[in-house]
C-alpha cells in the first residue's frame, strides 16, 4: 500500500518531485510558455530562491504531467492544508505545555500514518484522503486539549461529543491524555507540563462523567467521559467506574465495561464476565451494536440496529480489521462477538457486503488456524462464513 513521507509535499515540493518527468519532453523555457510566465519566474519557483508556487499554477502543471497526476495533485494540496493545520494546533498546545513542538507533531503524524497502515486494498488517491481526515482530526483533538488545559472549555461537550464518539477521534485524544507515557522515552527534560495536561484532562472527565444528564447529548458527555476515564484514567478511577458496571443507563454501562475490558484484557475473568454479559442481556448486545454504527460512521445517532439507515460497511471492516491485527486472544473473542451481533441484528445478507469486506471476511476463515482455537465466538463466526458462499 502506498504511503507517503510523514513530511507531505507542499505544492511547490510536489511539483519539483516531478518535474523530471516533465523534463523528458520539454525544457523549462518551454514550460515557462506554455504556463504563460518568464522563464525567470519559473527559475525562481524551482531554483535555489525556493518561492512557493501559487495554487492557481498548480492544475496547469499537473495536466502536462498526465491524467494519474493531475488527479491527485487536489489530494496532495488536502494534504499539505491538513499538515499546516496540525502544525499550527501543536505548536500552540507544545508552547502551554513546555513541550517540543516538532516532537509533538511527529508523534501524531505517525499515529495517522500507524492507523492508515492497518487499512487495507486502498489506493493512492483514498491513502491521501485518509491523511488528510486524520491529521484534520488530531488538529481538532490538539486544540480541544489546549482549550480544556486552559480551562477555556470541557473535553466533552454537548457541540463536540458527536465528534468524540467517533473513530478516530478517541485514538487521538487518549494518545493526548496519554502524552506522558508517549514521550517517555524520548528523555525530554522537563514533563511537568506534559503531566499537568494528563492531570487537566483527567479532571474535566471527572467532572463531566458526575455531571446531570439533561438530554442525549449530555447523556453522550457523561458516557464518553466514563469511557475515557476506565481506559485512560488512575487506578482510582478505574474503582470508581466500577459503579457504572450497575448503571440503569444501559448506554453508560457499555461504556465502562468496553473502558475497563481495553484495560484489564489480560484479566481473563473479566473477558469472560464481558463476553458473557453482552452475549446474554440482549438490551446491552443491541446498545453495543448500535454504539459500532455511531463510532465508525455508519449512524448518525446511537439506536437500534434495525433503525439505521446508513449501512454497516465501515463497521464490518473495522471490526474484521481488528480480528485481523489483534495480538491480544480476549480482544479478538470480543470482536468476534460483535461482529456476530452485527450479522445477526442488521440481517445483512451475504450479497449486501461489498467485495473488499468479504474477501477480509473470508481470509480469516483461510487463516482461521491463526488464531486462538478456544474461542467461542471466533469459531462461531467461522461456522457461518463456512454456510455461506458468496
Amino acid at each position: 500500500m502506498f504511503i507517503p513521507n510523514l513530511e507531505i509535499p507542499v505544492r511547490r515540493e510536489w511539483i519539483q518531485t516531478k518535474m523530471p518527468l516533465i523534463s523528458q519532453t520539454r525544457n523549462q523555457a518551454a514550460l515557462a510558455r506554455t504556463l504563460g510566465i518568464s522563464p525567470s519566474q519559473l527559475n525562481r519557483w524551482l531554483g535555489e530562491s525556493h518561492e512557493e508556487i501559487p495554487g492557481s499554477y498548480l492544475f496547469q502543471i499537473s495536466q502536462i504531467l498526465g491524467q494519474e497526476e493531475a488527479r491527485l495533485a487536489p489530494y496532495y494540496n488536502q494534504c499539505a492544508d491538513c499538515q499546516k493545520k496540525l502544525v499550527a494546533s501543536t505548536k500552540k498546545l507544545a508552547r502551554k505545555i513546555g513541550m517540543d513542538e516538532n516532537l509533538l507533531y511527529l508523534k501524531l503524524a505517525n499515529l495517522a500514518l500507524v492507523l492508515i497502515q492497518k487499512e487495507d486494498h486502498l489506493d493512492q488517491w483514498e491513502v491521501l484522503l485518509r491523511i488528510s481526515e486524520f491529521l484534520s482530526v488530531a488538529a481538532h483533538c490538539v486544540d480541544q486539549a489546549r482549550k480544556s488545559f486552559l480551562s477555556e472549555q470541557k473535553c466533552f461537550t454537548p457541540d463536540n461529543v458527536d465528534l468524540h464518539l467517533k473513530y478516530p477521534y478517541n485514538r487521538f485524544f487518549g494518545f493526548l491524555v496519554d502524552l506522558d507515557h508517549h514521550v517517555r522515552a524520548t528523555g525530554s527534560s522537563d514533563k511537568n507540563g506534559i503531566l499537568d495536561l494528563r492531570t487537566s484532562l483527567l479532571d474535566s472527565m471527572r467532572e463531566i462523567s458526575k455531571s446531570r444528564i439533561r438530554n442525549k447529548r449530555s447523556c453522550y458527555c457523561v458516557q464518553h467521559s466514563v469511557h475515557m476515564l476506565a481506559r485512560h484514567g488512575t487506578d482510582d478511577d478505574q474503582e470508581y467506574i466500577e459503579y457504572y458496571l450497575k448503571s440503569q443507563e444501559v448506554e453508560v454501562r457499555r461504556m465502562a465495561l468496553f473502558g475497563l475490558f481495553l484495560r484489564q484484557q489480560s484479566n481473563s475473568e473479566f473477558v469472560d464476565k464481558v463476553v458473557y454479559e453482552i452475549a446474554n442481556d440482549h438490551e446491552l448486545s443491541q446498545t453495543v451494536v448500535g454504539f459500532d454504527l455511531v463510532h465508525y460512521g455508519d449512524s448518525i445517532a446511537v439506536q437500534p440496529p434495525s433503525a439505521h439507515k446508513l449501512g454497516i460497511t465501515n463497521s464490518l471492516t473495522q471490526i474484521v480489521r481488528g480480528i485481523q491485527t489483534s495480538q491480544s486472544n480476549s480482544l479478538r473473542e470480543l470482536s468476534s462477538l460483535r461482529l456476530n451481533l452485527l450479522l445477526d441484528q442488521s440481517n445483512c445478507p451475504p450479497h449486501s457486503i461489498p467485495e473488499r469486506v468479504w474477501k477480509s471476511l473470508k481470509l480469516l476463515e483461510d487463516n482461521s488456524s491463526e488464531f486462538c482455537e478456544e474461542s467461542p465466538q471466533f469459531e462461531s463466526l467461522l461456522n457461518r462464513l463456512k454456510r455461506v458462499d458468496k
